[in-house]
């Protein structure tokens, strides 16, 4: 965060207070760490059992129907989704935490949350997907255990390693069914340039290129079902230590079944470009701090 002032310390809580917001940490939690230390992932592979422990499965009611979408805890009230989630007709939100397998989203070792507000971005556009981005406050406090606990937000792109990115959700496999299991895979970054060859073939606003990323992988896609999915990369200077980078807003149609080498692109939401938006508007919550530097 820019133009920080100095930390003072309140009980177990770390005040950080900037020009545009104020931010408290706990001492008492970190963000950012896996169960597991995977050292290969495989494309679209199922995770194993809590991996992600901030990854969100996010449930919303719109008239009679119910819809999947991903989402990540990122503070003690707060779960960050995409904004095309909801809409007029979402009648209820629920969030589950520590899930892993969606069957047993009912199980006691799952965590549901009640949704008591969403706050989409003031310049959110449905029709160009600008500002896909949504903050849900929960209605109550977010226990953190093993399972459950949030990511790190990066303070900018430069202390992100950069070489590719996470993807964990559970949407759609490439057989038009809806993945039980959190799968997760690994994509790559498009250039700038080529980004913005993409936004172009969408009709998305050429100018919004600094709000978003366009990652891709062959055959391993993000689907319907994964929208408000994080994606992930390691901060420097850390031990294997997971930032948000991104959100998935949208992207090409799954491939279907044995159509094999084909290159699907998906733009996510870029969170830097956010960071402002998301302070200032969970500065009724605690966020976690970074485990030590290695």
């Amino acid at each position: 965060m820019a133009n920080v002032q100095p930390i003072f310390a309140v009980l177990s809580v770390l005040l950080v207070i900037s020009k545009s917001q104020t931010v408290m940490y706990s001492r008492d939690c970190v963000c950012g760490t896996k169960n597991y230390n995977t050292s290969r992932i495989y494309n679209g592979e199922e995770t194993r059992p809590n991996e992600y422990p901030w990854l969100a499965l996010v449930v919303s009611l719109k008239g009679e129907k119910f819809y999947d979408c991903g989402g990540s805890i990122i503070s003690n009230k707060y779960v960050l989704s995409a904004a095309h989630c909801f809409d007029e007709t979402t009648r209820r939100v629920d969030v589950y935490l520590g899930v892993h397998d969606v069957t047993e989203a009912e199980n006691g070792h799952v965590k549901k949350y009640t949704v008591q507000h969403v706050i989409i971005h003031p310049r959110y556009d449905d029709v160009d997907s600008l500002a896909d981005i949504a903050l849900l406050k929960l209605s109550e406090k977010i226990r953190f255990s093993r399972t459950i606990r949030p990511i790190c937000l990066p303070e900018n792109e430069r202390e992100l390693r950069g070489n590719s990115l996470l993807f964990a959700g559970w949407g759609e496999t490439e057989h038009g069914e809806t993945s039980d299991y959190l799968k997760h895979t690994r994509l790559f970054e498009l250039s700038r340039k080529h980004c913005s060859q993409v936004l172009d073939l969408f009709g998305h606003p050429s100018d919004d290129l600094p709000n978003v990323i366009c990652a891709y992988h062959e055959t391993a896609n993000a689907c319907q079902g994964d929208s408000g999915g994080p994606t992930m990369d390691y901060l420097k200077g850390y031990d294997r230590v997971l930032a948000q980078t991104g959100l998935l807003s949208y992207g090409d149609e799954c491939p279907e079944p044995r159509r094999h080498h084909i290159v699907t692109v998906n733009i996510f939401t870029k969170v830097t470009s956010f960071l402002n938006w998301i302070y200032s508007n969970t500065e009724d919550s605690v966020y976690c701090l970074r485990p030590n530097r290695r």
